[in-house]
Parts: structure tokens; C-alpha cells; sequence
């Protein structure tokens, strides 16, 4: 597993454990969602990729993949008042397979995929609402097999904003928001224009809603470099 998602699984860990510590009665945290899932699977790949660049090394043309899954989801409401709020939503999850069937070894590949989004709101005043979002995105493989059985890359995206929403002015609501994104992949031997993916940017978004039932919304932004 990749260090930046090591660390994203335990800021989530350590986030999440809080709950269930001793706290006051009227400090609690809520839990929205706490889904755990299990699965397992056998999955066949097939192709002839010699054609393609030549022998691959320790390439087969027929595989077989013993799959089994876990994973986790959920959502806790770490603070919540009249005033302001703040909510954290993980999911990850672990894909473990045994591939069989290459000419030298078999492998044993091991997927990590995980997420998590904190999203903060702050009342201010009697003209709106401030809101504050960061969240983290990443997947790691570790004893990636040779084709036919092909792994998605690996890669770390990290993003934030900040935006304000106003109250409605004769039923007119106006809202902006700045936020920063880095996107790091992690670029394969047969793929390394991968690495043309990375990026670092930022941008800034205005727009203004109106409507009763049905809410008309246009914006206008711009992102950069």
C-alpha cells in the first residue's frame, strides 16, 4: 500500500474511532451509515498481447483469478448544532486475488481503494451560510500480475473548496466557490504517458439560483493552470 493512502486510512481510522470514546452524554457523535460488505469470485482473462510489443514477460494468454472482496462505507456526523455541522463519508476497500496460470509464477495481487470527504458548514449571520469541503481519493496495487489480467493504476487525489451561499434577496440566491485539486498516478511500464494525468490546479466558480418548485441555477468559473 502506497504511503499517501496509508495515511488517508488513518486519518479516516482515527476520525471514525473517535465515536467511541468516552465522551459527555451531550457531545456524541451520530452515525448516518455504516454499511460492511464481503464478497468473493472467480473471474477468467484471455487475450494475446505478444502482438502488441512483443513477448511480455511472464505474460500467459489464459489466467484464472480467485477473488475475494471486503469493504466498508459510512457516514458519522462528527458535530452538529443550530449554527453549524460537520460530517465525514468514508468507503474503502480491499480486493485480494490469486492468479493462476502464468509460465513463471503465479502472483498475488492486492487492491486498496479508498475514499474520504469532510464537508463543514457555518451559519453567518442572517445572510447565508459558509461551506468548507476536503476529501482524499486513492488506489493501490501491490504484486501487479503481467497481462491478460489487467489492474487499474494506482493514484492519490486530494481536493478542497471553500464556497458561501447566500439567503435569498426577493427569492435570489447567489453562491461562489474556490477550490484546489492534485492528482498524483501512478504511470505502469506499458503506460507511461500515465503520468501526463498529474496535474495540480485550481479554480473559482460564481453563480446565482432562483425558482420555487424547480430552481433555475447559472454559473460561471474558471480553472487553472
Amino acid at each position: 500500500m502506497s504511503t499517501r493512502l496509508c495515511r488517508a486510512l488513518a486519518l479516516v481510522l482515527a476520525l471514525v474511532s473517535g465515536p467511541w470514546a468516552p465522551t459527555e452524554a451531550g457531545a456524541q457523535m451520530r452515525w448516518r451509515d455504516l454499511v460492511l460488505t464481503m464478497g468473493g469470485s472467480v473471474e477468467g482473462y484471455s487475450g494475446n498481447f505478444s502482438a502488441f510489443a512483443g513477448p511480455l514477460v511472464d505474460s500467459a494468454e489464459h489466467v484464472v483469478a480467485i477473488v475475494g472482496e471486503l469493504g466498508m462505507r459510512g457516514a458519522v456526523v462528527l458535530a452538529e448544532s443550530r449554527t453549524r455541522s460537520f460530517e465525514l463519508s468514508f468507503d474503502g476497500g480491499m480486493r485480494q486475488s490469486a492468479a493462476l496460470g502464468f509460465r513463471r509464477q503465479d502472483h498475488s495481487p492486492r487492491e486498496w481503494v479508498g475514499s474520504a470527504t469532510g464537508r463543514y458548514t457555518q451559519s453567518a449571520g442572517s445572510w447565508g451560510t459558509l461551506l468548507a469541503q476536503a476529501g482524499v481519493r486513492s488506489r493501490a496495487v501491490t504484486d501487479r500480475p503481467p497481462m491478460p489480467l489487467f489492474l487499474q493504476p494506482g493514484y492519490t487525489n486530494v481536493q478542497g473548496s471553500v464556497g458561501v451561499l447566500t439567503r435569498p434577496f426577493d427569492g435570489v440566491t447567489f453562491d461562489a466557490q474556490v477550490d484546489l485539486e492534485s492528482a498524483d498516478y501512478q504511470s505502469l511500464e506499458l503506460a507511461p504517458q500515465l503520468n501526463l494525468l498529474d496535474r495540480n490546479s485550481s479554480g473559482i466558480e460564481a453563480g446565482v439560483r432562483w425558482g420555487g418548485s424547480s430552481t433555475v441555477r447559472n454559473s460561471a468559473g474558471s480553472r487553472w493552470p
